[in-house]
C-alpha cells in the first residue's frame, strides 16, 4: 500500500548514556546512543519509509549540532527544528538490569527556553489525514507543557489523527496533582492513546488496571511488556500476546510500538485502521520485540530487516 501521509512528532530529544559494563575498578563502559521519546518514534517511522518531520527545540552545542546531522541520516526531516544557544543538549543515563529492564538518571535543561516556538509555517503544513505525535514528560514539564499543547490542539483543528504516549515518569514529577492535570488535556484531545500499565495506574491513581481503565478515554492502547497489549474502547479487545525475543534491554521499546501503531494507521488509512485493530497490535509488538534485540532504541530495526515488515518479525507468543 502507498503512504502519503505526513508524521509530525513534537517534543525534547535526548542521548541515551547505556551503561553496558562495568569494569573491576570504578569505571563504566558506556555507550551513546540519540534517543528521546519522540525522536525513538520518529527514527523508527523513517525506517519503515514514513516521510516523518521532527518538531523540537535543540541545543546549539556541539551534540544538538550532531544531533540534526543523524536526523538527515535517518531520513527524520528537520524544517521544524529550532535552536537555542541558552538550552544545553539532554542526557539520560540509562542503567540495565539482568531483565533487561532499564532505569534512568536524567540531566536537560529545564527553564522558560525549553518552549517550542510557535511556527506559523508549521501550522500552513498539518494536513487532514496526516499524523501528530507527542508525548513524555515534556508534555507535562512547566514550561514546556503550553507550547506542546498550543501546537497538538492547532493540529487537531486541521484534521490531523493525534496520538499520545504519556511515559509518565514519576521520579521526574514534582507536583503530581498538576502534572496530571496537563496530562488530561492530551488525553481528552487525542484522537488515539498509547500507554502502559503502569502509566495507566499512576496517572488515574488507581491500584488495579481495572479500575484504571475505567478513567481512561475508551480509546487506549495498553501495552503490559511480555503480558502482550490490548485495545480499551470501553472493553479489553483485540488482545495481543508478546513476540518471543531475547531482550537485550527494553530501552525505546513503548516508543517503537507507537511507531508500529502509526505505521499501520499510514498505510491503512483511518477506516482500515479501526476495522483491523488486532493486526494494528501485532505488528507494533514486533516492531518493540526487534528495538528490544539490541542495546539502544533503533538498533535492533536494522532496514535490511524491515524493508519486508512481515518477513521480519519474530513469532508470537502462543
Amino acid at each position: 500500500m502507498t503512504n502519503t501521509k505526513q508524521v509530525f512528532c513534537c517534543g525534547s530529544v535526548a542521548y541515551d548514556l547505556v551503561i553496558v559494563s562495568k569494569t573491576t575498578g570504578r569505571e563504566f563502559n558506556i555507550k551513546a546512543c540519540p534517543g528521546g521519546s519522540v525522536f525513538n518514534t520518529a527514527a523508527a517511522l523513517a525506517r519503515y519509509g514514513v516521510n516523518v518531520s521532527l518538531i523540537a527545540n535543540l541545543a546549539e552545542d556541539f551534540l544538538g549540532d550532531e544531533f540534526v546531522g543523524i536526523l538527515l541520516e535517518e531520513g527524520i526531516s528537520p524544517r521544524f527544528v529550532s535552536r537555542d544557544s541558552r538550552i544545553k543538549t539532554g542526557l539520560a543515563i540509562a542503567r540495565i538490569n539482568k531483565k533487561g529492564e532499564s532505569s534512568y538518571v536524567f540531566y536537560r535543561s529545564s527553564g522558560p527556553e525549553t518552549a517550542i516556538p510557535y511556527n506559523t509555517s508549521l501550522l500552513s503544513s498539518f494536513k487532514k489525514g496526516d499524523v501528530f505525535h507527542t508525548g513524555s514528560a515534556f508534555t507535562y514539564a512547566d514550561h514546556s507543557h503550553e507550547s506542546v499543547l498550543k501546537i497538538m490542539r492547532s493540529a487537531s483543528d486541521r484534521g490531523v489523527f493525534v496520538t499520545y504516549d504519556p511515559n509518565w515518569r514519576e521520579g521526574r514529577v514534582k507536583n503530581k496533582s498538576v502534572a496530571k492535570a496537563r496530562i488530561k488535556k492530551f488525553l481528552d484531545l487525542a484522537n488515539l492513546i498509547r500507554l502502559n500499565e503502569t502509566d495507566a495506574m499512576e496517572i488515574t491513581g488507581q491500584k488495579t488496571l481495572t479500575s484504571a481503565l475505567k478513567k481512561l478515554p475508551e480509546r487506549a492502547i495498553l501495552t503490559m511488556g511480555k503480558k502482550g497489549s490490548f485495545y480499551w474502547n470501553g472493553k479489553k479487545s483485540a488482545k495481543c500476546p508478546a513476540p518471543q525475543v531475547k531482550v537485550v534491554d527494553t530501552i525505546g521499546a513503548g516508543d517503537a510500538f507507537t511507531a508500529g501503531i502509526i505505521y499501520r494507521y499510514c498505510i491503512m488509512g483511518e477506516d482500515g485502521f479501526w476495522r483491523n485493530m488486532r493486526k494494528n497490535l501485532e505488528f507494533a509488538s514486533h516492531t518493540a520485540a526487534l528495538v528490544c534485540s539490541e542495546h539502544g532504541a533503533i538498533a535492533g530495526l536494522k532496514r535490511s530487516l524491515i524493508a519486508e515488515p512481515d518477513k521480519a518479525m519474530p513469532p508470537m507468543k502462543k
